[in-house]
């Protein structure tokens, strides 16, 4: 419980310093004079699997991520996005010993560049795309309903890019994840050597405002 209780720590205060440096960036005018800021909720599945993974293989199964998106400067023509979204990525992993479930909850906080192609009206349709990096906090890790969290690293960070269509309030977007290096609980990054995951996420948004 107590390891568990410093990662929930540790990992909160990633995202809010993460959080605190973005509004300077955020604060963007678009070519209309409308502020760039923007908030919207945004969700839907997530198909996960792994990489470089030895002595078994994995293939996907369907999790879920659900959270806020902050920023993206609608009205304008490039803008920087970051989202705090939290959900279940779930893999199954085949080997010599049979077939599990591994199921992690994740936060995941992506900060994108966002380039707008289209109408700059809020009222019109529009197309983006977007990559950048991120950062997922892996607070709960099950392994055929055994709990691992011990036994993986807390945090994981890599690339993301996608793109998708906007009308009215609405959006739709795909993304792709990748790892490119795990972080442990103490963000040691020289010795952390666990294989990487990649993803693939449909998401849905509406936006607040």
């Amino acid at each position: 419980m107590t390891h568990r209780f410093g990662r929930m720590s540790l990992g909160l205060a990633v995202v809010a310093v993460l959080l605190a440096g973005a509004p300077p960036v955020f604060a963007q005018q678009s070519s209309g004079g409308q502020e760039g800021f923007g908030v919207q909720v945004i969700g839907g599945p997530l198909f996960a699997n792994l990489v470089d993974a030895e002595g078994f293989t994995t293939s996907q199964k369907t999790g879920w991520l659900v959270g806020l998106g902050l920023g993206g400067n609608r009205g304008g023509n490039v803008g920087v996005e970051a989202d705090v979204l939290y959900g279940q990525r779930k893999i199954e992993e085949s080997s010599t010993l049979g077939t599990f479930d591994l199921d992690q909850h994740v936060v995941d906080v992506p900060v994108m560049l966002k380039v707008n192609i289209g109408s700059s009206s809020r009222n019109g349709a529009s197309g983006f795309v977007q990559a950048g990096g991120f950062i997922d906090w892996l607070f709960n890790s099950k392994l055929q309903d055994v709990d691992v969290s011990s036994d993986t690293d807390g945090f994981q960070a890599g690339v993301v890019f996608g793109g998708g269509v906007e009308f009215l309030r609405f959006s739709v977007q795909g993304r792709y994840y990748r790892g490119l290096r795990d972080i442990n609980s103490k963000f040691n990054l020289a010795q952390s050597g666990s294989s990487k995951s990649q993803a693939i996420a449909i998401l849905f948004g509406f936006r607040l405002n």
